[in-house]
């Protein structure tokens, strides 16, 4: 993987990706990851932020007034913008778990989920 970084790196430096470069690479990209977790290529898709997959999925899910969301304090901002939005339109409670040194455990979520239908989110978590 470091080789592969370092070649990339170095391909870059000395000649600019084309569009036409990247979209191969992402295609291969795409079916290796496919294999990888035995889906079909067509049901992978590629995102430009973590925060716009967060966007995706959470838009995926049908909410209804009640359900919950479990996250901490260390999560990325944009999150917070998604499930305030939640909880302004749709009521949906968003529960925030406090870090402790800049770290979030098991146990700390594991105080905060209940039976409530909800969504655990965890980017944070340090075991």
């Amino acid at each position: 993987m470091v080789e592969a970084a370092c070649a990339f790196a170095e391909g870059k430096a000395h000649q600019p990706s084309t569009v036409g470069a990247m979209l191969k690479e992402t295609e291969k990209v795409r079916q290796q990851y496919a294999r990888l977790i035995n889906a079909l290529p067509e049901e992978i898709a590629f995102l430009s932020s973590t925060s716009e997959g967060e966007n995706v999925v959470t838009n995926g899910i049908p909410w209804a007034s009640g359900d919950n969301v479990v996250t901490d304090d260390l999560h990325y901002e944009t999150g917070f913008v998604i499930y305030r939005h939640l909880e302004k339109f749709k009521g949906v409670e968003v529960r925030i778990v406090k870090n402790k040194n800049g770290a979030v455990t098991a146990e700390d979520y594991a105080k905060m989920v209940d039976k409530r239908p909800g969504f655990l989110l965890c980017p944070s978590y340090q075991a």
